[in-house]
């Protein structure tokens, strides 16, 4: 496998940035018309072009302090995308629900959409200050006027770079299933929308069509995955607003409801002031198993041996040193590496 003519580290970085900085625009344009979806593909403009910067041979400090600062201003809509993703949990956990159930599912939707709108507005407010000059910063590299490549064979380490986030994620997979530890599934996550992001805009080291099969696993993995931490987020976020309503020993009662306990959800339903939260607890507590049967496919041994070899195929190059060790080329904390 060859560098795709024409194609340096360096030129095929300034696409990139043009290319998120043009759909960033477009975003933000549609964020101030209140348009749905709007705030997402901000976030996920950004999250590329941070995800691009972070392992860039050229990290000088510039960029390094640019990247910590595209990080921050996409930290400001957490709170926004989440309400998002919750109050999307919350039709496909209510579809079901009888006429009283419905009543109290109306109020906790009454909650998060408060919730977005108070989020909503510190999100837009918070941008508006915040991405104007990392914009500026974002074009000036676009225009060369801060450097974007070293000399030597920028190449060959942007591909030993690619080696080193692959290997961690194929640890990091590798300890996943059948647990699903809260932490290694996070990593995970990262880890894997990271790859995919650089899979689907790299045209240094392959053609795009030569990834499309891993891409498209890479996809549904992390669609998978944040499903699933969706669904923990809200269940954490509901035994807090049980707590807030009726006091510290409402959590626990919530808790035991997703877990299917009898007795906690016989406490609950005596708790007038939690409606809703009975009936969403159980409900999420059978989505959980509904998401571990989804995601089984993509975490069995055959499945995860497929997307090694598939990959390691996609990563072999006789154009680079063959004693190079990616985990050692490429370092980083452990926080560092899930921050994307």
């Amino acid at each position: 496998m060859s560098t795709q003519d024409g194609v340096t580290v360096e030129t095929d970085t300034a696409r990139l940035l043009r290319r998120q900085l043009k759909a960033a625009d477009q975003a933000l344009a549609r964020l101030a018309r209140g348009e749905d979806e709007a705030l997402h593909d901000f976030r996920v403009a950004v999250r590329r072009v941070r995800s691009r910067l972070k392992w860039h041979p050229a990290k000088t400090k510039d960029i390094r302090e640019l990247s910590r600062n595209l990080r921050k201003l996409t930290r400001v809509s957490d709170e926004a995308r989440n309400a998002e993703a919750w109050l999307a949990l919350l039709d496909v956990l209510a579809k079901e629900a009888a006429r009283q159930e419905a009543e109290g599912v109306a109020q906790v939707r009454a909650r998060l959409m408060q919730r977005l709108r108070i989020s909503l507005d510190d999100a837009r407010e918070a941008i508006e200050h915040r991405y104007p000059p990392l914009r500026a910063d974002l074009h000036a590299l676009v225009h060369g006027r801060q450097k974007l490549a070293l000399p030597g064979n920028e190449t060959a380490e942007f591909r030993v770079r690619a080696e080193a986030l692959w290997h961690r994620l194929d640890e990091s997979l590798a300890g996943l299933w059948p647990d699903l530890d809260e932490h290694t599934l996070h990593r995970t996550r990262l880890l894997s929308k990271r790859l995919r992001y650089w899979l689907e805009s790299d045209q240094t080291l392959f053609a795009p069509d030569q990834s499309d099969t891993v891409v498209t696993e890479l996809k549904a993995l992390q669609t998978r995955l944040g499903d699933w931490r969706d669904a923990q987020k809200f269940g954490a976020w509901m035994s807090d607003t049980a707590a807030a309503t009726c006091g510290a020993h409402a959590r626990e009662m919530v808790l035991a409801a997703m877990r299917e306990d009898v007795r906690g959800f016989a406490i609950l339903q005596a708790h007038e002031t939690l409606p809703g939260l009975v009936y969403l607890a159980t409900r999420l507590s059978a989505h959980y198993s509904e998401l571990r049967i989804q995601l089984e496919p993509h975490l069995a041994v055959g499945a995860l041996a497929g997307l090694r070899k598939r990959m390691e195929g996609l990563l072999a190059s006789d154009d680079v040193a063959a004693a190079a060790d990616p985990a050692m080329q490429y370092q980083s904390s452990e926080s560092d590496e899930v921050r994307v």
